[in-house]
């Protein structure tokens, strides 16, 4: 199981590399925006994966609409409602 903090480690990782990417020696300006859902490790019976998903949509919005190439991180919430973006 992978902690927020790494998480987060290795998605600034993920972004390093995507500003540097290079195409026949051309350098190639890519961004991203990512929504990213995560539960806690001692909670892992009974979520859908399809709720996962649409928490991780609802952050992946929340990222474009914040000003993009960033990502957002959201722990998981069964009690919390996750609405399809409108």
């Amino acid at each position: 199981m992978v902690n927020e903090g790494e998480l987060s480690e290795k998605l600034d990782g993920l972004y390093v590399r995507i500003a540097a990417y290079k195409f026949n020696a051309r350098e190639i300006p890519l961004t991203l925006s990512l929504g990213c859902a995560y539960y806690p490790a001692d909670h892992l019976h009974g979520w859908l994966l399809s709720d996962m998903l649409r928490a991780a949509n609802a952050k992946l919005y929340e990222a474009k609409e914040g000003g993009r190439n960033q990502y957002l991180l959201e722990k998981f919430d069964p009690n919390k409602e996750y609405r399809p973006h409108q």
